[in-house]
């Protein structure tokens, strides 16, 4: 049974209702519109004339908010009726360019000073992945990430060897690594295989003569430091 269309609509109408949206936002921004306005004016952009206020409900109701639709693969999006591949592919540019800004954020700050930016950076390019990804950082002598490595894993487990961690420390000129990896439970809770890892993780640093600063879980709502809980 086919899908029904996206009704299209008399445009006057539609560029009312659109101008009226954008003004609303241009009043409160994102934190004063309901998660489907959001949406439905990131849609404005990409489909231009068409009625994308039901997409838009639609694609809110089947991922429960506005990060769970950019948090979406394209190939889910498309799956919204009212909501082709070029919208869905762009929406999925919009959620990079965000990642984009905040990682460059932490290139311009000391992480070993302002952590926060550096977890705002994780939770966005880690907390929503279905499997494990670890990462990390090596922050040179003036306190700048000069590069990040990443792995990925399985849904519960990402191979980590401190050895290789430590030979990119070496080979980077660091004088401290900050490591961190994402739980796709949605529970940022240390597991013993993550206080061993951290364990070992810091050994390895001190035998080269490197810090581990800090070991980050990360999920989509909230990041563990183990240095913030003593345990580093």
């Amino acid at each position: 049974m086919a899908k029904p269309h996206t009704k299209q609509v008399d445009m006057s109408d539609q560029v009312g209702h659109r101008a009226r949206l954008r003004a609303e936002f241009l009043r409160n921004g994102y934190a004063g519109m309901d998660d489907y306005k959001a949406i439905e004016l990131l849609l404005t952009f990409f489909i231009p004339r068409l009625d994308v206020k039901t997409p838009a409900k639609r694609a809110v109701e089947r991922f429960g908010s506005f990060r769970g639709v950019l948090d979406a693969t394209p190939e889910e999006l498309s799956k919204i009726d009212g909501i082709g591949r070029i919208a869905a592919e762009n929406i999925r540019l919009v959620r990079l360019a965000a990642e984009h800004y905040l990682r460059q954020g932490t290139e311009t700050k000391d992480p070993l000073v302002d952590i926060e930016s550096l977890h705002g950076y994780c939770r966005m390019a880690m907390g929503s992945l279905a499997i494990e990804q670890f990462r990390v950082f090596y922050v040179d002598g003036a306190g700048r990430i000069t590069k990040q490595s990443i792995s990925d894993g399985t849904v519960d487990r990402a191979n980590v060897f401190p050895r290789e961690v430590m030979h990119g420390a070496l080979t980077q000129n660091a004088v401290a690594v900050i490591v961190a990896h994402n739980h796709p439970t949605g529970d940022p809770t240390p597991s013993e295989h993550d206080k061993m890892l951290t364990r070992a993780l810091a050994l390895a640093a001190e035998t080269v003569g490197v810090r581990l600063h800090d070991h980050l879980i990360v999920a989509a709502d909230a990041v563990f430091s183990f240095r913030s809980e003593g345990l580093l």
